[in-house]
């Protein structure tokens, strides 16, 4: 009888410890922006607090700014933004060459 609790509670361990490394390689995977809601892209930008900007190098402190959210729709061909945690209206670039979420170009507003 100690034999099959033994078993049954290495069981449990084992498949305890494979969904936990599921969890973990899936929290990775999100974290570094590779699973997204919808084949969404973020991109974080940086403010220059209490200093210029000369070129690259800012001569104050770095601070988080603004997220810029990326959708692209290789059905439409088109890519939708917004700004993450914003109240203003997103927008829409509609003359785009959408090959994935990772692979697209759109036509600038002011390309003729």
């Amino acid at each position: 009888m100690q034999k099959d609790g033994t078993r049954r509670g290495s069981r449990v361990i084992r498949t305890l410890s494979i969904v936990l490394s599921v969890a973990l390689v899936t929290a990775l995977l999100w974290g570094s922006d590779r699973i997204t809601m919808q084949g969404e892209r973020t991109i974080y930008t940086v403010d220059c607090e209490g200093g210029t900007w000369n070129g690259r190098v800012c001569s104050g402190k770095l601070a988080p700014s603004k997220r810029y959210a990326f959708r692209a729709s290789q059905a439409r061909q088109e890519v939708i933004y917004w700004i993450r945690g914003s109240t203003m209206a997103s927008g829409k670039y509609p003359e785009c060459k959408v090959v994935d979420r990772d692979n697209w170009s759109c036509k600038s507003v002011g390309d003729g």
